[in-house]
């Protein structure tokens, strides 16, 4: 790492923070029931669980506290069960009430609304707080707090993460990757064990309401939610009044889009999504709807998705004529009845730049039980098929089963590229893209991918998943001893979307070439295959310059790629 911390400068703010943890009457809980295994600490007896990136924290278990502490290059943790009576925001008040009369502390409040706050959790109260530290030279110290409920009764978790304010702007994304890793299963705590999950009066679950929640949308009933970069995205509900049903509009500074659900799907996915788009094309202000030439390349979506690309021209308020293209998609939901739909629109001119907002944006939609989708359309605005036809065709016939065999046939062999002889691993890849070459063994399954901007690997091995020692192996295999140097890339370099389950995390490094040093991007992922008793390994390696170009195709290949058991 770049940075490191003065040794006697790291004490005292870890000295700072258990003193943040017994102020003004919050006492940590004792510990109790729990494990740490890896980069993972559970407590059986609250219900929650921390996992970190051990290339970023060190972690050890809390001797006098249910809790782990956390220390990087940049900051120290703390997180912790503690005994509380209060509400969440009182707790975060009360945590810091007896710091700013310490005899050291100085200037003690608020941060200024000029420095970013972390992302705080749903169900969870945070601050950030700043002072001088007169024991430590007065630097100035910038310190998180954030409080959520456990579901256990007179008990909060507690989570404090302090760094100097200069180096601040280099840990948030740190804290912001710790803060997600925090699962809190308030079935499990020990104060609701034996009890039945609440219900309403229909008998179905109240827990996970519906509607939106700061950076969430929620429709539990559905199996479906969505979250996004509130910095990137405003988000309002839907309401009687916009007429357009159930679910949200999103908004950006070129884009204005709607996620609504429950409409009840009418044929296929691929007949959902051009309805839907030539349905908007029947707006008064919408004239010369058509698909997108070959020019706009979709934006990369789920698997268990059918979307189109369309150009259409609209008509402003004053009159004016403006050249746009916009995103129609469907997905089935839980139900598999009715459907998720998707509308993003912006200027043909603004959509280069927009198209990557667009992708996380519809990384972000998550549907629980959803089915794979029939008849899926090319994502570069292909229409749609029916049956091996294009839908448009009035002589497409539903139940010709031989063209459906025929495009299922087609289907499978592109959805499976590369499948592993030993753990069953799956890659699909855009092939007019990447040059793969299978170069699995007899214990291995190993995947070579070359494009002209990057490469890649996909390794499947028989080693019990453990993700910082997987990320690791995979780090040496890649670039051994050669790095003149090796960090975690900026907080400014956007990350790939990481899957669920998985860890990764970015890199950037140098090695020399025949002409001098060469700067490199790596990307490292490690996902658990055959429940974790074996380890899949994703490397993706491009250059800095090519690495917003590369991103895109790097979510894809993510996306494309099935973590299945042994053959």
């Amino acid at each position: 790492m770049s940075k490191l911390f003065n040794t006697t400068r790291l004490m005292r703010l870890v000295g700072l923070a258990v003193i943040v943890a017994i102020i003004a009457g919050l006492a940590p809980d004792k510990a109790g029931a729990a494990a740490l295994r890896g980069s993972t600490y559970t407590s059986d007896d609250f219900g929650y669980s921390v996992s970190w990136n051990n290339s970023i924290w060190t972690g050890e278990v809390a001797d006098d506290a249910d809790g782990v502490r956390l220390s990087s290059d940049l900051s120290f943790g703390m997180i912790q069960a503690v005994t509380y009576e209060g509400d969440l925001a009182d707790c975060v008040a009360d945590s810091v009430t007896g710091l700013a009369s310490q005899d050291n502390v100085s200037n003690f409040g608020k941060a200024s609304k000029k420095i970013d706050r972390p992302a705080t959790a749903r169900d969870a109260e945070g601050e950030l707080f700043t002072y001088l530290d007169l024991d430590n030279d007065q630097a100035e110290v910038a310190i998180y707090i954030e409080c959520r409920s456990l579901g256990a009764d007179g008990a909060l978790l507690q989570v404090v993460l302090l760094s100097f304010v200069q180096d601040y702007s280099d840990a948030i994304g740190t804290w912001e990757g710790l803060l997600d890793q925090i699962a809190i299963d308030e079935a499990s705590s020990s104060s609701n064990r034996g009890e039945e999950e609440p219900e309403d009066d229909t008998g179905n679950s109240t827990r996970g309401q519906a509607g939106l929640d700061g950076d969430t949308y929620l429709a539990p009933e559905l199996g479906f939610s969505a979250t996004w970069d509130e910095e990137i995205w405003s988000v309002r509900e839907l309401d009687k009044e916009d007429d357009m049903g159930t679910g949200i509009e999103v908004s950006s500074e070129a884009t204005i889009g709607y996620i609504t659900v429950g409409d009840e799907l009418n044929g296929d996915l691929g007949d959902c999504a051009v309805a839907y788009a030539e349905g908007v094309g029947e707006y008064e202000a919408v004239s010369r709807m058509k698909l997108a030439s070959k020019k706009f390349d979709g934006p990369a979506t789920d698997n268990d998705a059918a979307g189109v690309l369309y150009t259409f021209t609209q008509t402003t308020e004053n009159d004016e004529s403006v050249k746009m293209i916009g995103y129609f998609e469907c997905r089935l939901l839980a139900d598999e009845e009715s459907v998720a739909m998707i509308r993003l629109a912006t200027t043909q001119d603004a959509y280069g730049e927009q198209v990557g907002s667009w992708e996380d944006l519809l990384a972000g939609i998550e549907i629980d039980g959803g089915s794979q989708p029939a008849n899926k359309p090319d994502n570069n605005g292909s229409k749609p098929k029916v049956n091996g036809k294009d839908s448009a065709d009035k002589g497409a016939d539903p139940d010709d089963n031989g063209d459906k065999k025929a495009d299922d046939e087609e289907r499978t062999s592109v959805e499976a590229s590369f499948v592993g002889p030993n753990f069953g691993v799956s890659v699909a890849v855009d092939e007019s893209v990447w040059t793969i070459d299978d170069l699995s063994d007899e214990n291995n399954d190993f995947l070579d991918m070359k494009s002209e901007f990057a490469i890649g690997t996909v390794f499947g091995f028989g080693a019990v998943y453990d993700p910082a020692s997987c990320i690791e192996l995979l780090i040496g295999l890649k670039v051994g001893d050669t790095a003149l140097n090796f960090d975690v890339a900026p907080d400014s370099m956007k990350r790939p979307k990481v899957a669920k389950g998985a860890t990764g995390e970015l890199f950037v490094y140098s090695v020399q070439g025949d002409e001098g040093p060469i700067d490199l991007v790596m990307y490292v992922e490690c996902r658990p295959l055959a429940g974790g008793d074996a380890s899949l390994g994703i490397v993706l390696v491009t250059v800095p310059e090519a690495y917003e170009v590369a991103r895109p195709e790097f979510n894809k290949v993510l996306k494309g790629i099935s973590a299945g058991q042994e053959a």
